[in-house]
């Protein structure tokens, strides 16, 4: 993290570094943290909501309008903007959290709609890191093994 406050040193420990440390003790505690929310994604780009305003790297550019009696949101006034423009080409997206949330998954529960959309195999491909597959194989490329192997053929 010493990296990160060098490198930017006007947002990150202001910012960031907080989130890190306190992310780090909880799971140094046996806790963590898991979102247990689906992503709100762009209208648009399809990308989660997730970026900031420039010059208030705390605050969500979120925006949202509503367009025929619905609500629709996007990552950026930029993408917002292109929606104005066309909006015919862009509502008929089939966002899985939209859908969902609208009531339009009749006969799929959420966990099969996600795997379908987002190629997720549950129970492998989320939740802990440490021992996963993806943790495995990097092991295997920097040639070491995962720290429950080291135990096992001690």
């Amino acid at each position: 993290m010493d990296w990160m406050s060098e490198k930017y040193p006007d947002t990150f420990d202001k910012y960031y570094r907080p989130r890190y440390e306190f992310l780090a003790k909880e799971a140094a505690a046996g806790r963590r943290f898991y979102n247990n929310t689906l992503p709100q994604l762009c209208q648009v780009c399809q990308v989660p909501n997730l970026f900031t305003e420039m010059g208030a790297p705390t605050k969500l550019s979120h925006r949202q309008l509503v367009h025929e009696g619905e609500r629709y949101h996007f990552c950026s006034e930029g993408c917002c903007d292109i929606f104005k423009h066309e909006p015919e080409k862009y509502v008929q997206a089939w966002l899985p959290v939209h859908q969902i949330y609208q009531g339009n998954c009749e006969g799929e529960d959420i966990e099969t709609v996600v795997q379908k959309y987002y190629h997720i195999n549950i129970g492998e491909d989320n939740f802990e890191y440490l021992g996963s597959p993806d943790h495995k194989r990097w092991m295997a490329i920097k040639g070491e093994k995962p720290a429950d192997e080291n135990q096992d053929a001690a």
